[in-house]
């Protein structure tokens, strides 16, 4: 699916089990300070880039080479925080 079909308003990574969703800005600090290998996306729905992304990311969350590290995945809605 390319981005230019997707849904502005609709949520990236809305069913991914192994990315935790972070709500405000301090639940990100916390992620930050609680995980020692960690990756996360900050994004906006509407971000053409953000959509581009998606997929690889979502693979990437899936690698079992970063499992075996326990690397953590985050996505963080910069919309959604106000």
């Amino acid at each position: 699916m390319d981005s230019e079909d997707k849904d502005s308003e609709r949520d990236l990574w809305i069913s991914e089990d192994n990315i935790e969703e972070i709500v405000t800005q301090q639940d990100a600090l916390n992620f930050v300070d609680k995980t020692k290998l960690g990756l996360m996306v900050i994004y906006a729905p509407w971000c053409k880039y953000c959509q581009a992304m998606e997929a690889q990311y979502s693979k990437l969350s899936t690698s079992k080479t970063l499992a075996s590290l326990d690397v953590q995945f985050s996505k963080y809605r910069i919309s959604k925080d106000k």
